[in-house]
């Protein structure tokens, strides 16, 4: 049959001649993307894979072709790194892929992450004579996964580099769980880890060999530094860290938006199983269309809402910072916090002709001899008092509140499902006697528990 038929004068094409068509401007199609791909790296000398074979770092920076010839023998090779100012730093292509691998191991390890990567990573590095050019991230879904693209200077800002590596391996953890969208990464989380990496490393993350001496030290150096900024300045709110104005983005304001953003990704972490609950939060941001869902989702019961968070902030702000302070004095504060808490203010008068007299109940002495009406607003405060209690001591003391906040909240519940019937004399022993009874036992082992505490290795 002829490839082509006349139907009412207009040419018609075969179902073969058809396939045979699309199947040429595939071919067609494939040829000029490889060709693409092929000039991209066709002058690169090398593609240097890193250890853990996640990073690509392609050589664009010196071509064969321009390749300098080397120094005469009786002239001293001028030091590159001399040239530079003290932000700026010169990456090689054997150097990056250690670099990038160094910031990936600390930031596994702020996420209590494992190093189970899908995701490729190619940096490419590009001539420049520019010192402000910044890098660029580019993310690409394919068939059998993501890749993800960074283009950096041959000489740039070495907070630059820091970033878009963290940008790219959060975006790439994210990703995993997504499915033809890209996850959306929340601004302070980026600027945080970044601060967080850049402050205990700095230029010695491209420029020195690779250290482990990252201890706690420098972990509250980098607090400190975060903290001194809000000596002068306010500290923003929860919403403005979520959403800040192109104005907060800029200049001075900026560091102060990353100086809150680290201090609130610190806090978080602080929080009962804190690094555990921030993996589940990035590892969940594809799941959803934005990232506060999955947030609230990592981080309840105690951060529920908005306002919860708001709350919890504002007395996390308050912190004090933790520098030249001795695990001791940090035990000793966390320890009268607690007993301030867990003590009654109450008048005692012992005659009816004189001034009543002020004096401290316990928890459990209040529960035995008052009455319930009188008990339970006392008992709501210290149910909220604890809550916010939890927010603002150290992680080792926090089994311990939440053991006590449990046990009030169960006798409240027990109490007002009996109610508050008057005893009757020569009756039977009533239920709340005994729900009593049992409050006071769980009390007092609380208390057993609080007092033989020990100072122990901050966590």
């Amino acid at each position: 049959m002829h490839p082509r038929v006349m139907t009412r004068g207009r040419p018609r094409f075969s179902h073969g001649v058809l396939c045979g068509l699309l199947l040429l401007c595939g071919a067609l199609s494939n040829l000029k993307a490889a060709a693409s791909l092929d000039a991209l790296f066709k002058e690169t000398p090398r593609a240097i894979r890193s250890a853990s074979q996640q990073f690509i770092t392609h050589d664009l920076v010196t071509p064969p072709s321009a390749r300098q010839a080397p120094a005469p023998l009786n002239k001293a090779p001028e030091k590159e790194s001399e040239k530079l100012a003290d932000h700026l730093v010169r990456l090689g292509p054997e150097s990056v892929g250690v670099s990038a691998e160094r910031i990936k191991k600390r930031f596994l390890i702020l996420l209590d992450l494992p190093d189970q990567w899908r995701g490729v990573i190619h940096i490419v590095l590009r001539p420049t004579e520019r010192t402000d050019e910044l890098p660029r991230i580019a993310t690409s879904r394919f068939a059998d996964g993501w890749r993800y693209r960074i283009d950096l200077p041959a000489v740039t800002d070495a907070l630059a580099v820091v970033r878009s590596i963290v940008q790219v391996l959060l975006i790439e953890v994210a990703n995993r769980g997504a499915s033809d969208r890209a996850a959306e990464i929340p601004l302070w989380l980026q600027e945080a880890l970044t601060r967080q990496i850049f402050f205990e490393g700095g230029r010695s993350w491209m420029l020195q060999p690779e250290t482990s001496v990252l201890g706690t030290l420098r972990h509250r150096e980098s607090e400190e530094i975060s903290r001194s900024w809000l000596l002068s300045h306010p500290g923003l709110t929860f919403t403005e860290i979520s959403f800040p104005t192109s104005e907060m983005l800029t200049g001075d304001a900026f560091v102060g938006y990353q100086a809150c953003a680290h201090l609130f990704f610190l806090e978080l972490s602080r929080l009962s199983q804190g690094p555990q609950r921030l993996r589940a939060f990035v590892a969940n941001l594809g799941a959803f269309w934005n990232w506060q869902t999955p947030f609230f989702k990592a981080f309840e019961p105690e951060l529920k809402t908005p306002l919860d968070v708001e709350k919890w902030w504002s007395v996390a702000l308050l912190r004090p910072s933790m520098r030249d302070i001795g695990e001791d004095k940090i035990f000793e504060s966390n320890r009268q916090k607690l007993n301030e808490v867990l003590q009654v203010h109450s008048e005692i008068r012992f005659d009816p002709e004189q001034i009543p007299g002020k004096t401290r109940l316990g928890l459990s002495e209040m529960i035995r001899e008052w009455d319930y009406s009188k008990q339970k607003p006392v008992l709501q405060e210290k149910i909220n008092q604890l809550t916010i209690l939890q927010w603002v001591v150290t992680p080792d003391w926090l089994p311990l509140i939440q053991r006590y906040r449990k046990a009030l909240l169960d006798y409240v519940d027990k109490r007002d499902a009996v109610g508050q019937a008057p005893e009757q004399r020569g009756g039977a022993v009533p239920r709340a006697r005994y729900i009593v009874d049992d409050a006071v036992r769980e009390l007092e082992k609380l208390e057993r528990e609080r007092i033989s505490r020990k100072p122990a290795s901050m966590p």
